[in-house]
C-alpha cells in the first residue's frame, strides 16, 4: 500500500474503506495504462525532452492538488486493548 493510499484510508470512515481502496486502486491501474500509451505516443513524435517536462509538470500538478485538498491527518488517540 502506498502513501497515498495509507492517507486516504486514515481520513475515510471504516465502513468505507474498502469501496475506496477498490477505487483507488482501480484509478490508478486504468491512469497507468492510458498514460503508458499517451507517453510512448508524446515521445515518438517530439522527443525525450518535452516527454520527460509533461511528466514533471504532472507531478508538480499532483504535489500542488494533494497539498491544496487533501487534509492533514491528526494522530488520533487508540484505545488500549488488553
Amino acid at each position: 500500500m502506498g502513501p497515498f493510499q495509507a492517507l486516504l484510508s486514515e481520513i475515510v470512515p471504516a465502513q468505507r474503506r474498502g469501496s475506496l481502496m477498490s477505487l483507488g486502486i482501480a484509478t490508478g491501474q486504468l491512469a497507468m495504462g492510458l498514460c503508458s500509451a499517451a507517453a510512448g505516443v508524446v515521445y515518438t513524435e517530439v522527443g525525450y525532452l518535452f516527454s520527460s517536462v509533461i511528466g514533471g509538470t504532472g507531478m508538480l500538478a499532483m504535489g500542488i492538488i494533494i497539498w491544496r485538498f487533501i487534509p492533514e491527518t491528526r494522530h488520533a488517540a487508540r484505545p488500549r486493548t488488553r
